[in-house]
């Protein structure tokens, strides 16, 4: 019962965590659930209260974002419907400058920013896996400099022209907004694929 108290407070911080950064797609308290169902019956409630205080909140972590991520399979198997998480945006933004470039004519940044070309290269063939995310990417960059130009532009400043953003807290936020206009951008083009849905609500 001691350990159960002592990892209470800590498994709630790590869920929320999980909560952001898989934005939409659990709530803080179901992931703290399913985080416990998962120490229970792995019986490791004891084991993990016990580990060393900079190890126990990473592996809390792990944790929480498996169980985030078979929430994301549920939701994806339910919905047909994909979400980014911001871990995700960020790997995806580490890989992408060319397309978020604005001076570049050879990414799919041009064209989701009114250009009327689009000259992918062979590493981002058109319905490729990194093709759709790059179209995202650049779909939800544009979205977020019509919303909030100043995280736009800090995301473009750090990811394309590597520059050390002093305010990282500031970084954080821009990526979980540009995770929030991803994430709209691939249920709107979701929608827009699978048109009106039969018995829907009339306007």
């Amino acid at each position: 019962m001691r350990a159960t108290n002592a990892l209470v407070d800590e498994v709630k911080r790590a869920a929320a965590r999980s909560a952001r950064s898989w934005d939409g797609v659990a709530e803080a308290d179901d992931i703290a659930q399913d985080m416990w169902l998962h120490l229970l019956e792995k019986g490791r409630v004891d084991a993990v209260a016990e580990m060393d205080d900079e190890v126990r909140p990473k592996v809390l972590g792990r944790i929480a974002d498996q169980v985030a991520k078979q929430e994301r399979a549920d939701y994806e198997a339910f919905r047909g419907n994909f979400v980014y998480s911001t871990d995700e945006v960020r790997a995806i933004l580490e890989d992408a400058a060319s397309v978020l470039d604005p001076e570049s004519r050879s990414g799919s940044w041009f064209v989701a920013s009114g250009g009327t070309e689009n000259v992918a290269d062979a590493a981002d063939t058109p319905g490729s896996e990194t093709h759709a995310e790059h179209m995202d990417l650049a779909a939800g960059l544009a979205r977020l400099r019509d919303s909030n130009p100043r995280y736009a532009d800090i995301l473009t400043r750090h990811y394309v022209h590597g520059e050390e953003i002093g305010y990282r807290i500031e970084l954080t936020r821009a990526r979980d907004a540009l995770t929030r206009e991803m994430n709209t951008v691939r249920r709107e083009a979701i929608a827009d694929h699978d048109g009106p849905r039969k018995g829907g609500r009339k306007p």
